[in-house]
């Protein structure tokens, strides 16, 4: 049997190289007699890891979903891609006198952690923090419209 006829029956390389080694040991004439030289091997491996690299250099298509929204079909795997909604922690830096400081839950605030949708964008962000620290527009510290706000990336790496 040659190897594009096993081919059909076991698609994986690896495993009609690992048959053929079996059924040489146990003296199995006609499989031994057409197996590939090292070299074919090697070659068939390189041919193969060129395709994958030629095949990840192009751009990713995009795939639609049921939702309408599109992802990129390279994140088909990653779990926290495919979520709908995402845990965030949103806290507030008050400054004073040019310090910025963590004002904390005695004070009025603290951090919150919430589930926000997964295409929030910085508006809704901003937004939702006005909701959760200035409920009715002011907050220990004084009204919202003494503030300036903006979203900043405060996580430690």
């Amino acid at each position: 049997m040659t190897d594009d006829q096993l081919s059909m029956y076991i698609p994986a390389l690896g495993d009609r190289i690992m048959i053929r080694k079996f059924l040489s040991s146990i003296g199995l004439a006609s499989f031994s007699s057409t197996s590939r030289t090292k070299q074919d091997l090697l070659a068939a491996v390189r041919n193969k890891r060129l395709q994958r690299s030629d095949d990840s250099s192009k751009e990713p298509t995009k795939c639609s979903r049921s939702d309408s929204t599109a992802r990129w079909i390279s994140l088909v795997g990653n779990r926290n891609a495919a979520k709908q909604k995402r845990r965030i922690e949103l806290g507030w830096l008050h400054g004073d006198k040019g310090c910025l400081k963590q004002v904390r839950t005695r004070t009025g605030s603290g951090t919150r952690h919430l589930t926000v949708s997964h295409d929030a964008n910085k508006a809704d962000l901003l937004q939702l923090g006005r909701d959760v620290f200035f409920p009715s527009g002011t907050s220990s510290k004084g009204l919202l419209s003494s503030f300036t706000e903006d979203i900043v990336d405060c996580q430690e790496r």
